[in-house]
C-alpha cells in the first residue's frame, strides 16, 4: 500500500528461489529510483512455516 492506503501489489508467489526472485522484481518495479534507505516493505504471509517465513 502507498501512504494513502492504495494497494500497490498483490501476488501469490511460489516457494523457493523463483518466488523470492519474483518478489524482489516486484519490489524493484514499484520502488524504481527511490533510495532503498527510504523504502519500507511489509509482507503478509498466510503460513507459519517454510522458506518464506524463514526468509
Amino acid at each position: 500500500m502507498d501512504g494513502s492506503g492504495r494497494r500497490l501489489a498483490k501476488a501469490r508467489l511460489p516457494e523457493g528461489v523463483a518466488g523470492m526472485a519474483r518478489l524482489h522484481t516486484m519490489i524493484g518495479e514499484l520502488t524504481g529510483d527511490i533510495d532503498p534507505a527510504d523504502v519500507e516493505v511489509l509482507v503478509g504471509i498466510e503460513t507459519d512455516r517454510g522458506p518464506w517465513v524463514a526468509a
